[in-house]
């Protein structure tokens, strides 16, 4: 992906590079509408404590209730993607947004795992009904430069809008209880789909951008240098999604320990601050790209990744800011492929295949955020939650997932 230099603004580049379809007003309109629509995003990684005592959850039943949301996701998103080759994709988009406020809305008065599961993956399909068709929506009228750009600044919205989530449910949840936190993601997403509504670009994507077909399919898994970024995508999806629906849970337990000293909302700003480096990690693997290329760049953010997963079993005990400083640092490498990774399998897609690349970019990417989760909590249920060891081998899961990404980039991508 590429940045914009010389102190020039994104927006401002948007509509001065633009090809008459697509406005900066249309791309910053959808960036804030996916704002809105995902603070409920990290809800349950802000609130999986509370959940797990609430509702007496073993951690892979924890792991569980964050992973089956990408569930939800991955089950619907081939359908979906085909159904934006069909109807306006803006449709798709207020219809995803209005099934993640029904999601939120019905969880603020759940009372039960098996119900909650139910909701979770309902809120997936929903993420999936917004994710994609909007990024499809703004790419498909881009080209270029411009193309590049509005990933960009799509892609990082969705790492801006994961870190207030952890931060407006944690403190939401703190002064009116969790129900409310869900109660509030419903509501914003409402506001979600008034804001694509007025401003959202509602023609249908141009012939060019290629009709999705359920037989593009043996095109795109045939596609070598696609599949290195989508199984590399996969990966880091995996790791990153595995230490952030836990990093809340394993704050709390760091803080417990002495000589932790911390006050009310720092395990929740810390979480919050760690998933919001993906921003600056994003713009950091970009440029090391442009320098260095992708799959070379790729490859040593992955190995970075493997390394300081280790870091996490050996800070356990730890004054807490030294815990909050090595975290941080650790997810800064941890999530520095995301959005390169996204740009790669774009750039590798045949055009007349666009639409079937990025939806099983997406099926087989989001899989690695069921993957890790539940892996995450079934070590920690094996070796045990209450001692440093179980939280390096945990946290060892998210390091084997990046080393499996450097493995799908070094043996398939090319130079």
């Amino acid at each position: 992906m590429l940045v914009v230099s010389h102190g020039e603004s994104t927006l401002e580049s948007l509509e001065q590079q633009g090809d008459g379809r697509l406005r900066a007003r249309n791309v910053l309109a959808m960036c804030v509408a996916q704002l809105f629509g995902m603070v409920g995003y990290s809800a349950i990684a802000a609130l999986l404590p509370d959940l797990i005592n609430l509702w007496s959850l073993t951690h892979t039943q924890a792991g569980w209730l964050t992973a089956v949301y990408f569930v939800g996701y991955v089950a619907s998103v081939l359908f979906i993607v085909s159904l934006t080759d069909r109807f306006a994709a803006k449709t798709i988009y207020l219809l995803g947004t209005m099934i993640t406020a029904i999601a939120y809305a019905a969880f603020a008065l759940c009372d039960s795992f098996s119900v909650g599961l139910l909701l979770r993956v309902l809120a997936g399909v929903g993420l999936a009904g917004t994710y994609m068709p909007g990024l499809r929506a703004l790419s498909d009228r881009a080209q270029g430069t411009k193309r590049s750009r509005v990933v960009t600044a799509y892609t990082v919205t969705f790492i801006v809008g994961a870190a207030l989530s952890f931060v407006l449910a944690g403190e939401i949840a703190q002064t009116y209880g969790w129900r409310a936190s869900f109660a509030a993601a419903a509501a914003s997403a409402l506001l979600a789909l008034l804001i694509a509504w007025r401003w959202m670009p509602a023609d249908k994507p141009s012939a060019a951008s290629g009709q999705f077909s359920i037989w593009d399919l043996g095109s795109v898994l045939r596609n070598r240098q696609a599949m290195a970024y989508v199984l590399a995508y996969a990966a880091i999806l995996s790791a990153s999604a595995g230490a952030r629906q836990w990093i809340v849970v394993f704050l709390n337990y760091c803080a417990s320990l002495p000589p932790a000293v911390m006050w009310s909302s720092g395990v929740f700003l810390t979480a919050a601050f760690a998933s919001l480096l993906g921003v600056p990690a994003g713009i950091m693997g970009n440029e090391l790209s442009l320098r260095f290329g992708l799959r070379r760049t790729g490859i040593a953010i992955f190995i970075a990744g493997a390394l300081v997963s280790v870091f996490f079993g050996l800070i356990v005990a730890q004054p807490f800011a030294i815990v909050v400083a090595v975290t941080l640092l650790c997810t800064l490498v941890m999530q520095g492929n995301v959005s390169n990774l996204t740009a790669g399998t774009i750039d590798a897609a045949d055009a007349q295949h666009m639409g079937a690349t990025m939806a099983v970019h997406s099926c087989i990417g989001f899989s690695g955020g069921i993957v890790g989760p539940i892996v995450f909590g079934l070590v920690l249920d094996t070796m045990g939650a209450d001692n440093a060891l179980g939280w390096g081998l945990a946290f060892g899961t998210c390091g084997l997932a990046c080393l499996i990404g450097a493995g799908a980039l070094y043996k398939l991508a090319k130079n």
